[in-house]
């Protein structure tokens, strides 16, 4: 055994590694635990709490082990469950999230987050049943923890992969500094406080224009592009920066919900490498029914729920509720009756030209199999877009659309393209709304004021209202 020296320090963050590989796999959940590792993994978060790598590597480990029930008592005797609480406050979302789910399932029998499905709200089991289903389901190189980021002026362009650095500092909020003036004068201050209640009483008076609103659209009723000022005052924290704009101001600008995230892997190309473990086909289609079991697990479908989805999640959501709408088993079926509504951020309905290269370049690039399903006029996509188009003329699910008009640059490879046209992105019901922004843009609001956020806010909070005495 190698003695925990410079080499040793070296080498266990590798360990840890191999070992998230091989728990992330189901069935070999529970070797670890067999092999008395728990206390190991313990004395390894003593030995290097300051390593937030490793500690992210940690926290998903015990994520993965919190599938199976009996591993609880083991937790609990080895100080796992400690760690865990102290973890679901911790600033990185990568360690918050997961430690939020282990602890949901630790908790409770009823509702089971398993792989891929993560709880971002509420945080805790409480007495209140939430009303309504939220859930967020991401693209192609997409993920949970970055892609519902708030954008940031300085979003221009993107590398290949819309991913973060596993070395990246991460917090769930990054506040900046306050600019309140202070006096230690009682009479000062209190003048001070008169004079902003008066400034915040004027501003309710006006409307505030919304960021990243439509160059083009339609609606059904009146659509509006500002917000009173009112809500501008309501909010307390508005200097504040999020990486997860779903658990950060959604669970707080509307109550009665439970928010969901879906985490999947997808790749570009067969070069990377697959574990003989996992298997590398990866498309759409089986992608699909490993989702809808799992959240048929964690208890979606008993309640009203809405879809909010980004580029290729849009085409698994819809193909998931294809086979809930076609299935003969009760439970399943009840998913996409219970379905309220969806929100598409530029999804390719009709494919992307992302997977059409010439011959000469897929032979190079050796593209992936979720990829090639994103073929422009795809058969496959034409099929599942005609079933879901059937499923909106026979339910009462509301949609809206927003697409991307502007150019993704991509300055990995030197060059820039529209991922998704208006003639894809549209599924010609409900609202439409074309917004100046790329693919990767447009589901990050820039701010709670954003016309991103606010349109899906209202449109879900219209669906908590109808909800209201829903058995």
């Amino acid at each position: 055994m190698v003695k925990l020296g410079q080499n040793g320090q070296d080498l266990l963050p590798i360990c840890v590694d191999s070992l998230l590989h091989h728990a992330s796999i189901e069935s070999f959940g529970k070797d670890i635990v067999k092999s008395n590792a728990l206390p190991l993994l313990s004395e390894i978060h003593n030995r290097l709490r300051n390593d937030l790598n490793v500690n992210i590597a940690l926290c998903r480990i015990i994520s993965l082990l919190s599938f199976h029930n009996e591993v609880l008592e083991d937790l609990h005797t080895t100080g796992w469950i400690g760690i865990l609480a102290e973890w679901m406050n911790h600033e990185d979302l990568r360690i918050s999230i997961p430690a939020a789910r282990a602890l949901a399932n630790l908790g409770n029998n009823i509702e089971f987050y398993k792989r891929h499905v993560y709880l971002l709200h509420p945080s805790y089991i409480g007495n209140k049943d939430p009303k309504v289903d939220v859930v967020f389901v991401h693209g192609l190189l997409g993920g949970v923890f970055f892609t519902w980021r708030q954008r940031t002026k300085t979003d221009i362009s993107i590398g290949l992969l819309e991913s973060i650095s596993q070395t990246l500092h991460m917090p769930g909020i990054r506040k900046k500094i306050s600019k309140k003036f202070k006096s230690s004068e009682p009479h000062t201050m209190q003048y001070i406080q008169d004079f902003e209640e008066d400034d915040l009483n004027e501003v309710k008076d006006f409307e505030v224009v919304l960021d990243d609103i439509p160059v083009s659209g339609y609606c059904a009723g009146n659509c509006s592009y500002t917000c009173g000022g009112d809500k501008l005052t309501s909010i307390d924290d508005k200097d504040s920066f999020t990486y997860c704009w779903p658990r950060d101001w959604l669970s707080d600008d509307c109550n009665d919900l439970r928010v969901i995230g879906i985490n999947y892997e997808t790749t570009l190309s067969k070069w990377n490498f697959f574990c003989p473990h996992i298997s590398g086909k990866t498309n759409i289609e089986e992608q699909s029914v490993k989702l809808l079991t799992n959240l048929l697990v964690a208890g979606v479908g008993t309640r009203p729920v809405v879809w909010v989805t980004h580029s290729m999640g849009g085409l698994l959501v819809k193909n998931i509720l294809c086979k809930a709408f076609y299935s003969s088993d009760p439970r399943t079926h009840q998913l996409v009756k219970n379905t309220k509504g969806i929100v598409f951020y530029s999804t390719p309905h009709l494919g992307s030209n992302l997977a059409s290269f010439n011959p000469a370049s897929q032979l190079v690039l050796r593209l992936s199999i979720e990829v090639q399903d994103l073929r422009e006029n795809s058969p496959f996509l034409l099929d599942i877009h005609d079933r879901f188009l059937k499923i909106i003329d026979s339910l009462p699910i509301k949609v809206i659309t927003f697409v991307e008009t502007k150019k993704t640059v991509f300055t990995a490879l030197k060059f820039n393209f529209q991922l998704v046209t208006p003639e894809s992105g549209n599924t010609g019901k409900g609202e439409y709304y074309e917004i100046p922004l790329d693919h990767l843009g447009i589901c990050k609001p820039i701010s709670r004021f954003s016309f991103l956020y606010r349109k899906v806010l209202d449109f879900i909070q219209e669906i908590v209202n109808q909800s209201d005495g829903y058995p």
